[in-house]
């Protein structure tokens, strides 16, 4: 598992993918080739993505029920919150309008955090679908200030 750092990231961008993966399999899919467990930067949201890359291994579907009733069986579901969390998150209905660039926008501030706090993200640039900085440089503004460790430990 790659060490993330402190850089920043966009939670909602994350929820914004995983409400598509929730909704369809298609949307899963297309994640999953460009997405890692690791580029989530909460652990809950890995696990999220984890699971639903095995579901799709298995040629299962990565509906909310089948997901939650895997990491049930993983002792990954919260008891209290893991169902409802995964509604709310299907609740995220927003997603279809952006679904690529939520992917991209979780990809790239992933590769980003890869650099550390003191690396090049410059030499990055010709991995990304478009120059980089124009969502990046949004979240970014949008995050200074708001605690780079925000949501980090669910």
């Amino acid at each position: 598992m790659t060490t993330q750092t402190s850089a920043p990231r966009d939670i909602e961008a994350e929820q914004a993918v995983l409400a598509i993966c929730l909704l369809s399999e298609e949307g899963a899919i297309k994640a999953a080739s460009r997405l890692e467990p690791d580029s989530f930067f909460r652990k809950a949201h890995q696990a999220l993505f984890e699971t639903m890359l095995l579901l799709i291994a298995e040629g299962k579907p990565t509906d909310p029920v089948s997901v939650a009733n895997r990491l049930e069986a993983r002792g990954a579901l919260d008891p209290t919150e893991g169902r409802s969390y995964l509604a709310e998150l299907v609740c995220n209905t927003y997603a279809a309008l952006a679904f690529a660039h939520h992917v991209e926008i979780v990809r790239e501030l992933a590769m980003l955090a890869e650099c550390g706090p003191d690396g090049d993200a410059s030499v990055l640039s010709g991995f990304f679908s478009r120059p980089l900085g124009r969502g990046v440089a949004e979240t970014m503004r949008r995050l200074a200030g708001a605690g780079l460790d925000e949501g980090r430990t669910s």
